[in-house]
């Protein structure tokens, strides 16, 4: 007889049970799977790229995306235990514009600078190293943040926040970015390495073609400037200045300056083209086209310009209503235009003369540190003082460097550059390579002295030859035709004859006279022989208007 009594539900139960737990471990495998794969193609995608602020940006947005983060950012950590650089990401511009400043490394993440370790956190606010956000910055929960290290050294932190979703950052998200960190490193120190390859080329291309400037007799004024200019290129600047001593040593004087401030433009214009670095740019209203190079320090073009071009280094140029197309060469000088002016031509090396006037005090300034103690001085932040207006462009300057031209004890200028405020500050492998343009400007300086020097001694050894020649050769045969016309004046019967030949033999005399004067002058030093005056270099030409 069949047993029709019901079966017990307690093992179709455990059963359903065991799949669930199945179905979620299964779940979990493969999100584990997908996440390894994402890393891996993360690692890829990251190491795939040579340019550094490429790398450091790919790695903060692969950081947020395999971590479910809604905020990143990459510190890199500079000098004294704070930030040197801020790189985030997810955040809008009206985000980032309302924030007043960004972390310089204190409270929570200063914490991480001293404790390169992983730190993650449910809440930033419940840590009690933490000190809060910048003015404007916007309120943020979950914390991540991972040390990256190079060569074994803490190069920067990868900081996340805000779980998508809600909730904490997991111990998984933390492995998968500690992974990624380490991957990460291996990248930077790729493209570091690759970046230090490609400056070290360029600083030796531009130190051969400021030598071959040396070598072939260009004035001390050309070589100055194509140095301040390579430099500045080179290191990254915004602004450079070479500035050589007063007679009294006492304040320094801007000899020359390369390069200027952001640009602003007005509303209104039709179609501006502005390269990196220029600097502070006013188009008025109804301009139909400007592009403006590299470099820029100023320009201020009104309403009804057709056309303007402005090359590498511009100093300032006021263009009123209704002028023409005008081009403008390398540093030209302030110059006004008048309305419907015709096109002008500016020469290279033009300078403003508020700017080759300008000077600094030697006690208290960054220049006069480095002029004092013939030593490179690197700063992060610079007074708005010591660096005239007219230099800067009315640009704030943050980061600065200055390198003493000539060795401690014979330093004769002093070579300086700036970046705008908030700029990556200077690193000492900038310091060495200027400390090498520096040497150079010095050698221009001192070539420049020894071509006055033996400008000078062959100048006296001229005027030497030339008196021996009047004294030895001249006067002897002058006396030898005086000498003989008044031995022939006895021979004259003619009174009248006998007369003029004793006018001639007068004006002989006289003439000897003259000539022993112009001996002895000629042996009298040109110039009084100390002191020697600081190199003055010459002021360039004004342009034509």
């Amino acid at each position: 007889m069949t047993d029709v009594r019901p079966r017990s539900l307690i093992p179709r139960t455990r059963l359903d049970e065991l799949l669930s737990e199945l179905q979620v471990r299964l779940d979990t495998v493969l999100a584990t799977r997908d996440r390894v794969h994402a890393l891996l193609d993360a690692v890829v995608a990251v190491g795939r790229d040579l340019d550094l602020e490429t790398v450091l940006r790919r790695v903060v947005e692969t950081a947020t995306t395999l971590a479910g983060a809604r905020y990143g950012a990459f510190g890199l950590v500079g000098e004294g235990g704070t930030l040197a650089r801020f790189l985030p990401t997810g955040l809008t511009e009206d985000e980032i514009a309302a924030i007043e400043h960004w972390p310089h490394g204190l409270g929570l993440l200063g914490l991480l600078i001293k404790e390169p370790r992983p730190l993650r956190l449910p809440r930033i606010t419940g840590h009690p190293e933490s000190y809060g956000f910048p003015p404007g910055h916007p309120p943020m929960g979950a914390f991540l943040g991972v040390p990256v290290r190079v060569r074994g050294e803490v190069f920067g932190n990868l900081y996340l926040t805000e779980k998508r979703g809600g909730g904490p950052f997991e111990e998984e998200d933390e492995a998968v970015v500690v992974a990624l960190a380490t991957a990460a490193g291996v990248a930077i120190e790729n493209a570091r390495l690759y970046e230090e390859t490609r400056a070290r080329e360029a600083w030796l291309h531009a130190s051969a073609e400021i030598t071959t400037s040396l070598l072939s007799g260009s004035a001390p004024h050309d070589v100055l400037t194509l140095l301040a200019r390579r430099a500045r290129e080179m290191a990254a600047a915004d602004v450079a200045a070479v500035l050589l001593p007063t007679a009294d040593g006492k304040r320094l004087r801007v000899a020359l300056a390369d390069g200027a401030a952001p640009p602003d433009i007005a509303a209104g214009a039709a179609s501006v083209d502005i390269a990196a670095g220029a600097g502070p740019v006013d188009i008025a209203d109804g301009v139909a086209s400007a592009k403006l190079a590299d470099g820029v320090a100023s320009v201020d073009v009104a309403n009804g310009v057709a056309s303007a071009e402005f090359a590498d280094g511009v100093a300032s140029v006021d263009v009123t209503d209704g002028a023409g197309p005008a081009e403008f060469a390398n540093r030209v000088a302030p110059a006004k235009f008048a309305n419907r002016v015709a096109p002008a031509d500016f020469a290279d090396g033009m300078m403003p003369e508020d700017v080759a006037a300008a000077e600094i005090a030697v006690d208290g300034s960054l220049s006069g540190r480095a002029f004092s103690g013939g030593e490179p001085v690197v700063v992060t932040g610079l007074d708005e003082t010591e660096i005239p207006a007219v230099v800067s462009g009315g640009m704030r300057i943050g980061p600065a460097i200055a390198v003493p031209l000539g060795a401690a004890g014979a330093v004769r200028g002093v070579l300086s550059l700036g970046r705008r405020s908030g700029r990556p500050p200077f690193d000492p492998g900038h310091a060495r390579m200027l400390g090498s343009f520096a040497g150079q400007a010095a050698i221009a300086l001192e070539l420049a002295e020894a071509r006055e020097d033996a400008a000078r001694l062959g100048l006296l050894e001229d005027r030497d030859r030339i008196a021996n020649d009047l004294r030895d050769v001249v006067i002897q045969r002058l006396f030898a035709v005086a000498m003989t016309l008044m031995s022939a004046i006895r021979l004259v019967d003619d009174p009248e004859a006998a007369s003029r030949l004793r006018r001639a033999v007068t004006e002989l005399d006289v003439t000897i006279g003259h000539i022993r004067s112009t001996i002895f002058a000629l042996h009298s030093p040109p110039d009084p022989p100390i002191p020697r005056p600081p190199l003055q270099l010459p002021t360039p030409a004004r342009p034509r208007a």
